[in-house]
C-alpha cells in the first residue's frame, strides 16, 4: 500500500509542479498581452491626434474656401442662364403635375357631387388654387419670352437655397 500511496503522492507533485509552471506561464503571457494591449492603446491615441490634428487644419482650410466662395463676385453669366433654365422647367414640370392634379380633382367632384363647381369642392378634397384662372405670364421685348416672370401666385413660393438645380 505505501506504494500505492507514494506513487499517488508523486503523481500528486508532478501534477502540482505541472498546475505551477503553467500558472507561471499563463501568468507571463497574461503580462505580455497586458503590455501589448497598454502599447496598442498608446499608439492608436497617438494615431488619433494626429487624425484629429490632420482633420482640424483641413475644416480650417474648407472654410476659408467657403468663406471665399460665400463672398466671391456673381456667377458667370453662362451658368445663371442654366440654373434659371433649370428652374423654368422644374417651374413647368410643377405647373403641369399641378393642372393635372386638378383637373382630376374636378373630375372626381363631379362624379361623387354632381353639380359642385370648382371652387365648391367637398371637405375630403384637399382645396388647391386654380392654375388654370390665372392670367398668362407678360412677356417681354427680348427674344420673346420673359424668363423671370412667374405667375403670381408662385412668387411667395420658397425655393431651397441649399440644393442645386
Amino acid at each position: 500500500m505505501e506504494t500505492g500511496s507514494r506513487k499517488d503522492a508523486d503523481r500528486s507533485k508532478v501534477v502540482a509542479d505541472t498546475i505551477k509552471a503553467l500558472s507561471v506561464e499563463t501568468g507571463q503571457q497574461i503580462g505580455t498581452l497586458r503590455s501589448s494591449i497598454r502599447e496598442a492603446g498608446e499608439a492608436l491615441e497617438a494615431l488619433k491626434k494626429d487624425e484629429l490634428a490632420g482633420l482640424s487644419q483641413e475644416i480650417v482650410n474648407l472654410e476659408q474656401k467657403v468663406a471665399k466662395w460665400v463672398h466671391a463676385g456673381p456667377l458667370p453669366a453662362k451658368l445663371s442662364e442654366a440654373r434659371l433654365y433649370s428652374m423654368e422647367v422644374r417651374l413647368t414640370e410643377e405647373t403641369e403635375a399641378r393642372l393635372l392634379l386638378e383637373t382630376k380633382l374636378k373630375s372626381k367632384a363631379r362624379t361623387t357631387s354632381g353639380s359642385l363647381t370648382a371652387r365648391e369642392q367637398p371637405a375630403s378634397l384637399p382645396k388647391i388654387p386654380a392654375i388654370a384662372d390665372v392670367s398668362p405670364p407678360p412677356y417681354s421685348s427680348r427674344k420673346g419670352k420673359n424668363l423671370f416672370a412667374v405667375p403670381v401666385e408662385l412668387h411667395n413660393t420658397a425655393i431651397p437655397m441649399g440644393k442645386h438645380l
